[in-house]
């Protein structure tokens, strides 16, 4: 359904399909760390209400479960980013090995029937992309 809206994305679909589960992880690790977002914001009104009521004890407590929810954010964060960009990386692999084997699989007949500024000129278009 997605694909089918946007065009252009029906090209990558392939290279993406083979890194699902890892995605859908990197998905369970984001929203993790936005859940922990909200948690923070609860446990820190919480602690609010340890302050204004002069509770040393409730302060400590939600101050020392602000600091876990802060680790728990964090560390998903981290694991996030590393591992979208190992992602990132080999789909980018993958797709540079294909322009390589369809330029290899071309036909010298073809090749010779373009300049090298054709070859060129497409190239420098998918960068831009």
């Amino acid at each position: 359904m997605f694909f089918k809206k946007y065009k252009k994305l029906r090209q990558i679909k392939p290279f993406y399909s083979k890194y699902k589960k890892q995605i859908i992880i990197l998905l369970c690790v984001m929203l993790i760390a936005s859940t922990m977002g909200m948690v923070i914001a609860y446990l820190l009104s919480e602690q609010m209400v340890g302050i204004t009521n002069q509770n040393v004890r409730m302060m400590v407590q939600f101050t020392l479960l602000i600091l876990a929810a802060v680790f728990v954010h964090h560390v998903c964060w981290f694991f996030w980013s590393k591992f979208a960009a190992v992602i990132a990386n080999k789909v980018a692999c993958d797709i540079k090995t294909k322009i390589i084997s369809q330029t290899l699989n071309t036909k010298t007949t073809q090749i010779k029937s373009h300049t090298a500024g054709y070859y060129l000129e497409r190239l420098s278009l998918m960068r831009k992309r």
